[in-house]
């Protein structure tokens, strides 16, 4: 530390009783430059952590010669750890945050006696009762299956899920897979008929799930081959260092090569003592199947084909940790196929890898399909959920929702040209008809399947397939001044078109600029075109929509890591 450095940093301040004594061993000195004088026998007895951290010389302390050590607490929290580890009353933490501190602080040191105190204040009614989001949120982030459960009943029975709104950030600090439990646990609440409420907990248990877990569940059994690499168990008196996979195979590789497809894996390898002279071995994490994989990345050898999204997603995440260059060619090689398979599984994957235009058009083809309905949300499960922040989940299903709003506006925008009830001749279709329909159902109509998926193209379709239905079904009556049975169909025919046109030209009047000759002259109308055009409408209203800040989600995503 330079002269200067030492000038900006405030004095240091001696803690109050009991860690003021002068009759004690060692000193800890908080962030913010507060000494605590304290018994390292105590101590050794309450962690492990401590313990170990007093074998080893310390330098001494600023107000007294004992060995002291800098920790990143501050004073108010080391004062209250300190204080529920010696034979004193427990103090009284008065907030969550201070509490969620202590708790961090006790499971970093390994302190049981810190730990189990803290969880019991994290339960009881001043901070449950108030603030059971913000508990669940704190017990979460601590990985406190107990706590997150009890604060999770909570939250539910005060109604407090059902009442977040898309912007509520009390629980950004949790994963989307957190969130979405809760989310669901919300869904399984019913009042009995003498009003207690009850709570399913173990339909959606356990909320805290070992992320780092979920790429096991990846395997790369979907990328084949009947033989490993040439690499693998051969010597080469070339190679100049070894990966050990974590099965016990030896893979015989270059530095050079390796270094040149990653400049950072073999640095966050573990290598093994070795004498001087003999090759270099490293031990990776990885199995020898997942390691064949990722070098054939490295050298010129056939890479294996990937036929399902699992074992895709477990080598882009192995390559993401290793940080290998050619993370590009495998992007390039299987991303397009799989995420417009699976929009929403692989928005998350790209929030995970800070894809962030890949992320963009997954939420966009996501908020464009059927599975995007608010009824369906809560199913929709993907391991990526247990990687990234509820932040993520929440402006993805805001999105969705924003472009459903979007789409449907386009109804309320536009009104029809005519008065749709006077096409309105009877009630209802035949009975073999799969929904009743009246003319002046048109508008409600096309808001429903917009709600379903605001999709124009997915409209226009819909809409040629009703108007084929209607002019096929016999029983469908419009009023008509003709004669003969020939011209009535004819009539019939042109009336319907007039109906549809009535709903689609206001939104889109060049489309019929070359047509009113025709319906003065009640020539056959062909609305095809047009009907094709509406969908293109629905579909530049869905690309006005904003898209959420995918920075943000990001960075608050590598926070849950």
């Amino acid at each position: 530390m330079s002269a200067s450095d030492s000038q900006q940093l405030p004095p240091v301040a001696k803690a109050g009783g009991p860690f003021d004594r002068d009759d004690t061993d060692f000193v800890i000195r908080t962030s913010d430059r507060v000494e605590f004088s304290v018994l390292s026998s105590i101590l050794k007895l309450a962690s492990p952590i401590f313990a170990h951290m007093f074998e080893f010389p310390q330098p001494p302390g600023s107000l007294t010669s004992k060995p002291c050590v800098d920790v990143v607490e501050d004073s108010t929290i080391m004062d209250s750890c300190l204080r529920i580890c010696y034979p004193v009353p427990n103090p009284d933490i008065g907030s969550l945050s201070d509490l969620s501190k202590v708790l961090a602080a006790g499971l970093k040191y390994e302190a049981p006696a810190v730990i189990h105190a803290a969880r019991n204040i994290l339960i009881q009614p001043r901070f449950i009762d108030t603030d059971p989001l913000q508990v669940f949120a704190t017990a979460c982030k601590l990985g406190l299956e107990k706590e997150a459960q009890v604060a999770a009943e909570a939250a539910v029975i005060k109604k407090l899920v059902r009442s977040m709104s898309d912007s509520s950030v009390v629980l950004d600090c949790v994963s989307a897979g957190q969130y979405l439990r809760l989310l669901r646990l919300d869904s399984t609440s019913e009042v009995k008929s003498d009003g207690t409420h009850v709570v399913h907990v173990e339909k959606v248990a356990p909320f805290c799930r070992d992320h780092s877990s979920i790429l096991e569940t990846c395997s790369t059994e979907g990328a084949t081959s009947s033989t490993l690499c040439p690499l693998a168990d051969t010597p080469d008196p070339s190679a100049d260092l070894i990966i050990k996979a974590r099965d016990g195979v030896d893979f015989y590789v270059h530095r050079y090569v390796i270094n040149l497809a990653s400049p950072s894996f073999l640095g966050l390898l573990i290598e093994e003592k070795h004498p001087e002279g003999s090759i270099p071995v490293y031990h990776a994490q990885e199995t020898s199947a997942v390691m064949d994989a990722l070098l054939r990345y490295c050298y010129p050898f056939r890479r294996l084909k990937f036929t399902d999204a699992d074992s895709f997603v477990r080598m882009l995440s192995v390559m993401h940790k290793y940080r290998f260059v050619t993370i590009d060619d495998l992007l390039h090689d299987y991303w397009t196929t799989f995420a417009e398979q699976s929009p929403f599984r692989f928005y998350f994957v790209a929030i995970a890898h800070a894809l962030e235009g890949k992320a963009r058009t997954c939420a966009f083809l996501f908020a464009r399909s059927s599975s995007s309905q608010v009824s369906e949300l809560v199913n929709l499960y993907a391991p990526e959920l247990e990687w990234v922040s509820a932040l993520s989940y929440r402006r993805l299903i805001a999105y969705a929702r924003a472009c459903r709003a979007a789409a449907s506006n386009i109804v309320t925008t536009f009104k029809p040209a005519l008065p749709l009830e006077q096409f309105d001749k009877r009630g209802d279709l035949p009975p073999f008809f799969p929904f009743k329909f009246k003319p002046s159902d048109l508008p409600k109509y096309i808001e429903e399947k917009l709600a379903i998926q605001p999709s124009g193209k997915a409209l226009t379709n819909s809409l040629i397939a009703l108007r084929q239905s209607l002019k096929s079904c016999q029983d469908f009556v419009l009023p008509c001044d003709d004669d003969g049975p020939g011209e009535h169909r004819l009539e019939r025919d042109f009336v319907l078109d007039l109906m549809f046109v009535a709903i689609v030209a206001p939104a889109v009047p060049q489309a019929f600029d070359d047509s009113r000759p025709a319906i003065a002259t009640g020539r056959r109308l062909e609305i095809t075109e047009a009907l094709q055009k509406y969908g293109e409408a629905v579909d530049k209203r869905v690309l006005q929509v904003c898209h959420p800040p995918f920075d943000a989600m990001i960075a608050e995503s590598r926070k849950t890591e």
